[in-house]
């Protein structure tokens, strides 16, 4: 989640028999099952945000589990407004390769007033090695000013990656001050876009960012809608088909598309952005 501060986030992923209604988390006495009903109650108490979905509730949505909960705790907060800020919310899964002591993969979202950039890489290599690379490309991002498209970003990391193995790298940039939103990517990271409902499959090249000298690269542009959600993810990911328009958070989203390749030979990442922030299914206080 994006948070001033740092937080932990804690999901509970169920497959049992879910809820016929929507919970009330602020009474410690209605539970439907044999219990006090108090559990949910305690959780929703300590934590700075909970997120809630359930299949029988939300038929729509093809998801592995019954009830998904997300609980979003830190320290004190000054409000929930620290946890929503304007640039988006956010939620990345990871899994290294088995036996991988780091994970090649990596996402990377840096915004400021205008802009917001959200950059995906998939290092070649496996373990220390490929992390090091990935964490070489965050570094030079950091030296880049946001005004330059993704096509231009990734012609000049072209040269900072030539004396490596080079990485897959995908690039979304949101203009809010012009309204755009520009994608490139070079290699095998897949993304996806829900644009006021819409669901739209961004193009890559074939190829990896550090293995040619130099190339003319092109990107694609899109209106920004008023509302937006974005699913990227590496290879060792399953295909993920589409997103379905929904009120879900972030955190939600990424916990039931999250499904890597098994078994696991390879690094998989997913991450779920999403703006504006929506309000439906979760709790704040």
């Amino acid at each position: 989640f994006n948070a001033p501060v740092p937080c932990l986030t804690i999901a509970s992923l169920d497959k049992g028999p879910g809820f016929e209604k929507k919970p009330d988390v602020f009474s410690a006495n209605k539970g439907e099952g044999k219990g006090l009903g108090a559990g949910l109650g305690s959780v929703y108490r300590l934590s700075n945000r909970l997120d809630f979905f359930s299949r029988s509730l939300s038929p729509a949505i093809e998801c592995p589990y019954e009830t998904i909960i997300v609980a979003l705790l830190g320290p004190k907060l000054r409000s929930a407004e620290d946890v929503r800020r304007a640039g988006g919310t956010w939620a990345t899964l990871s899994q290294s390769r088995f036996g991988a002591e780091r994970c090649g993969d990596g996402v990377d979202i840096n915004q400021d007033n205008r802009f917001t950039r959200i950059t995906m890489v998939d290092s070649l290599g496996l373990g220390p090695a490929a992390a090091q690379i990935t964490e070489a490309v965050f570094a030079e991002l950091k030296n880049l000013p946001f005004v330059w498209s993704p096509a231009h970003l990734l012609e000049e990391l072209e040269f900072n990656l030539v004396e490596t193995n080079g990485a897959a790298v995908q690039i979304v940039l949101i203009d809010r001050l012009t309204g755009r939103l520009q994608c490139a990517g070079v290699g095998n990271i897949s993304t996806l876009l829900l644009l006021d409902g819409k669901s739209v499959q961004v193009d890559s090249t074939p190829g990896i960012v550090g293995q040619v000298k130099w190339r003319r690269l092109t990107g694609q542009e899109f209106a920004l809608p008023s509302r937006v959600k974005i699913c990227m993810y590496t290879d060792g990911q399953q295909k993920v088909s589409g997103l379905v328009d929904n009120s879900l958070a972030p955190g939600i989203t990424a916990q039931y598309l999250f499904n890597p390749v098994m078994p696991l030979r390879d690094d998989a990442t997913l991450v779920v952005w999403q703006w504006p922030e929506k309000f439906t299914n979760h709790y704040t206080f």
